[in-house]
């Protein structure tokens, strides 16, 4: 059988809730090997990479052959090859999109 404890009056309840949520978030419980990557890749994300553009836009890639979702698709993949240092302008970036648009036309055909 389950011994009473003191979290079992409701009154109680949220008091020992937030306790357990306080020492939850001391250092020498939280498991910051997980938590940590993360939490840079936000902070440079919201502080630096946020405001960066892709180097080419919706425009391009319309004049390329792109339409509906495919369009967007091609726009997140060459956003993030650009955050992520893999395509550094825009000539690489229009290299890329071709390579979508040949790889979706491959797929497309069943080859």
């Amino acid at each position: 059988m389950r011994r009473p404890t003191e979290c079992d009056s409701r009154a109680r309840f949220w008091n020992c809730r937030r306790a357990r949520v306080r020492r939850a978030e001391t250092p020498s419980r939280r498991p910051f090997s997980r938590e940590l990557p993360l939490r840079r890749r936000v902070q440079r994300w919201a502080q630096q990479d946020r405001a960066r553009r892709a180097p080419i836009g919706g425009a391009e890639l319309l004049e390329l052959g792109f339409a509906g979702p495919a369009l967007g698709r091609a726009l997140a993949r060459i956003r993030a090859a650009f955050l992520d240092h893999r395509v550094n302008g825009r000539d690489e970036a229009l290299a890329l999109a071709r390579e979508l648009l040949r790889s979706r036309s491959q797929a497309d055909r069943g080859d």
